[in-house]
């Protein structure tokens, strides 16, 4: 089968794509628009398929020298995340781990400044099904599997960091019951495509102690266009609920 490359940001990220991967998607711009690091600070990633979202942080705030752990339990995955990193000149900035997120090889000592995913959200058990266990593995999860990944990432993060996720608006109760299991205020924007449907994709962002609420127009079109090409960060454009 012919590889393809193919870009996110503006063509600024590049991906070497076959038919039996997943293309990378928006959602990895959306959720790497929302981290705010400062210069030099230390991101992880579990779950980082073949890169898209972690290349896109990455390149969006290039100026801030920062590193990347990320972790990914495909082989084929991390073969392609491979060729990402080198095709975008990362592999100064980028250490892969291939391992499962609910068996995880980092070291318990291991501590990022910030955390972020993009988790599956498609629940096996309410009739998720997959041809190719590719997807499977990587869209499809079980009841238990959102926990496993919220709690390593916090178990991951330092406790003045941040924790970022992108997910389905279905799994939003599982996420904010997840703050207050673990005592952390959480700030929530719905990524509206309509005025007229509700939102399907959240971003969750574990910080501070409240709960907040935020809405972005991602119909706006110079509002998406700023996110998605320019690499502008999203908070610019929400608002308050």
């Amino acid at each position: 089968m012919t590889a393809q490359i193919i870009t996110l940001l503006g063509g600024r990220v590049k991906f070497v794509h076959t038919p039996q991967l997943y293309a990378p998607t928006s959602d990895a711009v959306w959720a790497a628009s929302a981290v705010e690091p400062l210069r030099g600070e230390h991101l992880f990633e579990p779950g980082f398929g073949t890169g898209a979202l972690g290349l896109c942080l990455l390149e969006r705030l290039k100026d801030l020298n920062l590193c990347l752990t990320a972790l990914e339990l495909q082989e084929n995955m991390c073969l392609y995340a491979r060729k990402n990193i080198n095709l975008n000149g990362r592999m100064a900035r980028v250490q892969l781990i291939r391992g499962d997120v609910a068996q995880s090889p980092l070291s318990p000592n291991f501590r990022a400044d910030h955390s972020v995913a993009n988790p599956p959200f498609y629940v096996t058990e309410r009739g998720f099904e997959k041809q190719s266990p590719t997807l499977r593995t990587a869209h499809g999860l079980t009841e238990a599997t959102l926990g496993n990944w919220l709690h390593l990432m916090a178990d991951h993060t330092k406790q003045n960091g941040t924790i970022t996720l992108i997910n389905h608006s279905h799994n939003l109760p599982e996420m904010l019951a997840f703050a207050k299991t673990r005592g952390l205020g959480v700030e929530v924007i719905h990524i509206a495509t309509s005025d007229k449907r509700p939102a399907k994709r959240v971003i969750v962002r574990y910080t501070g102690s409240a709960e907040k609420h935020y809405t972005f127009h991602a119909f706006d079109e110079a509002a998406g266009q700023a996110v998605l090409r320019q690499g502008a960060s999203i908070w610019q454009f929400v608002s308050a609920q």
